[in-house]
């Protein structure tokens, strides 16, 4: 008995110690990067400054997901300001939180030892805590798809005859709204949830009257609210290509784990787990099998759309499906009889992992100093400042249709850093620079590529050149 109270206290302490670091490590020097250009983009959806209507209708053009968390960053910047950090704190925060709603959402699903690994695996995903520095949706996605599912598998431990409407199909209903309010990809989990609810039904014949009250009252939601979202979004991404023949062989696991011998010893302990407890999920239709349809459904239905009308798959679009990758590879080997296989898959998880975060920034940037992976612009306007000109323009044109979009973000962003480092410089259009004799020259080099590297115009000299990773600085005389 006192062994067990020990052996207790030890796996608590080690989960505590975990958490923490996967906190740590969503948090360490979270302000570091300068703004991506998507992150651009929020941050000018969200200006306090303007209406929510205007909000909207800037999201509406410039965005490719659905207003809400725009919406919430906006409410943020009004309580505590409008800097850059106020989005990424969010995500840092939702992200933690995420780690313990995985936790949860393991120890409903099956209340055995699994819930270590899976505490292991989801605090110290590179691919999540990537996505908790960053002013983007995903890490919003990635918790709502959670509790959604929380929600779900409660429901199904409820008595199948119980009342149309409990306390968890509310709380499912509202997290799954949540969901598709948050990024349109989460109807994919929602449809693997109908599907096992038809295939109870139809192989088992069991009703479970909540659970179908719920998904009639979101699909009532959804026939209102989907066609109104895609007739007042631009949701196509054009810098979406086709998956290639390397895509077939990881599917992104190398993305979410962090290299492709990871990303691969992943892929091929879940196909092993799936077979292995085939009948367990495929002929017995254990709840767990949802977790299946969603990783199959995940990447099914985005390649099949994208070769029917546009490609629209992208690691990120699809951070929900980590979950049941996550969850099932944690729980399917603690299902496993055989003692030294069970060892073998968990210690090659976590040697593996760990070493690959001693190889990513995450680790690193304890031991040495961090270089920047994003765009500096600050340094560059600095660098601005310094000189002995305070004119500067943008190359945007990378930006296509999208330019006036991008260029009034770019220049609510670079304003925003003018005032913040009390800077005494003047951002004008390219096209406004006739009476400039000189004047600096930005291009976004990851962007424009060839662009950055020639001025194809006789009237323009570069005098002087500066390169700020992946932010291309050039000091431009206007010849006669």
């Amino acid at each position: 008995m006192l062994k067990k109270i020990k052996n207790y206290n030890l796996a608590l302490y080690l989960s505590f110690l975990i958490i923490f670091i996967g906190i740590i490590f969503r948090f360490y020097n979270i302000d570091f990067e300068n703004l991506w250009f998507d992150e651009i983009v929020s941050y000018w959806i969200s200006d306090p400054k303007i209406s929510i209507f205007e909000s909207y209708q800037r999201n509406n053009i410039g965005e490719g997901t659905p207003f809400l968390f725009n919406f919430l960053i906006k409410i943020l910047h009004n309580i505590f300001g409008y800097t850059q950090n106020v989005g990424r704190y969010f995500s840092f925060v939702i992200s933690s939180l995420s780690i313990l709603s995985i936790i949860y959402l393991a120890k409903i699903i099956k209340n055995n030892n699994s819930f270590l690994l899976i505490i292991f695996l989801v605090s110290m995903n590179i691919f999540l805590i990537k996505y908790a520095q960053e002013l983007r949706v995903y890490s919003l996605v990635f918790f709502f798809c959670s509790m959604t599912l929380i929600f779900y598998f409660k429901i199904l431990k409820e008595n199948t005859n119980n009342k149309y409407l409990s306390k968890n199909s509310f709380y499912f209903i509202i997290f799954q709204i949540l969901s598709i309010l948050s990024h349109p990809f989460t109807l994919i989990l929602f449809g693997s949830i109908i599907l096992y609810a038809l295939l109870i039904k139809l192989f088992k014949n069991k009703i479970y009257k909540s659970l179908n009250a719920s998904i009639f009252i979101i699909i009532t939601f959804t026939v209102f609210y989907l066609p109104y979202y895609l007739l007042n979004t631009d949701p196509y991404p054009t810098w979406i290509s086709h998956p290639d023949l390397k895509f077939y062989t990881n599917f992104y696991f190398s993305k979410f784990f962090g290299s492709r011998l990871l990303g691969i010893a992943h892929l091929l302990i879940l196909f092993f787990l799936i077979f292995k407890f085939k009948k367990k999920l495929f002929i017995d239709l254990e709840p767990s099998v949802t977790l299946i349809f969603i990783l199959f459904f995940s990447y099914f239905v985005p390649i099949a759309f994208g070769y029917l009308y546009e490609p629209i798959l992208a690691p990120r679009y699809i951070i929900f499906v980590l979950i049941p990758i996550i969850t099932l590879i944690s729980y399917l080997t603690f299902e496993l009889n055989e003692k030294k296989i069970k060892n073998f898959f968990i210690f090659l998880i976590v040697f593996l992992t760990l070493g690959n975060l001693f190889t990513e920034t995450t680790v690193q940037q304890f031991f040495k100093q961090r270089l920047p992976h994003k765009p500096q612009y600050v340094i560059a306007l600095k660098e601005i400042n310094k000189s002995n000109y305070n004119t500067f323009a943008i190359n945007l044109s990378f930006a296509n249709k999208n330019h006036y979009i991008w260029d009034m973000a770019m220049n609510n962003y670079f304003n925003q850093i003018i005032i913040k480092e009390k800077l005494n410089i003047n951002h004008v259009k390219f096209e406004d620079l006739k009476n400039q004799s000189y004047f600096w020259y930005i291009c976004l080099a990851d962007l424009n590529t060839s662009i950055c590297d020639v001025i194809n115009n006789s009237k323009f000299k570069i005098l002087d050149e500066k390169n700020y990773n992946n932010t291309n600085l050039k000091l431009i005389k206007l010849l006669n």
